[in-house]
């Protein structure tokens, strides 16, 4: 029988395979789908699993910021603790998992962290600081899924740039992004405030 692994065993499974691979690049399983490093100069790494329609998925990994503020409702929201985490700017992996027993869900997942260990290991090792983190993203603003990607990386680099203390350079970035976002004008006096607030 074909079963679909989901839930606290596919949680156990991913513990098995994943976190043995990532505990020396100092990230730790929060106990569901996300390996998490310490905050480091308002950066931390994070690797997470992400279960997608028809029994696949795939690893993606990236940094959550803890100075970039995403909608939540009618207020914006930062991501301070290991709990909150989200991934800001990120790629996703290169491997499918499948979650389905005929394919062997532990081997899946295993093939995948094999293939995708190095690029992981490459990438964080290009963010040590904010400054090489803006050169990742301003890349991913000349891909073809910019308008597809969240949050999006031309917001998240308008709030890099004020973070490095380019505020007018940050607010030309918010002002294009927010030009096709189509947020309310209570969310985007929300997004100016707390840009030019950025510490």
């Amino acid at each position: 029988m074909n079963d679909l692994i989901q839930g606290e065993k596919l949680k156990e499974l991913l513990n098995e395979v994943v976190t043995p691979f990532l505990t020396p690049l100092g990230l730790k399983w929060r106990g569901d789908y996300f390996w998490i490093g310490e905050n480091n100069k308002s950066m931390r790494k994070v690797v997470s699993y992400g279960p997608s329609k028809g029994g696949i998925g795939w690893l993606s990994y990236g940094v959550c910021l803890d100075f970039v503020p995403l909608k939540s409702g009618n207020k914006l929201r930062y991501f301070k603790t290991e709990k909150s985490v989200k991934k800001h700017v990120w790629v996703c992996g290169g491997q499918e998992i499948s979650q389905w027993t005929n394919d062997n869900v532990k081997h899946s997942i295993t093939k995948a962290i094999m293939r995708d260990m190095n690029n992981i290991e490459v990438w964080f090792k290009k963010v040590p600081s904010l400054e090489e983190l803006r050169n990742i993203v301003y890349t991913q603003l000349k891909e073809e899924d910019i308008f597809f990607r969240y949050p999006s990386p031309m917001y998240v680099q308008a709030f890099i740039e004020a973070k490095l203390g380019n505020i007018e350079k940050g607010l030309g970035l918010l002002e294009e992004y927010l030009s096709w976002a189509g947020e309310e004008e209570n969310i985007k006096s929300l997004m100016r405030s707390k840009l030019v607030s950025t510490k």
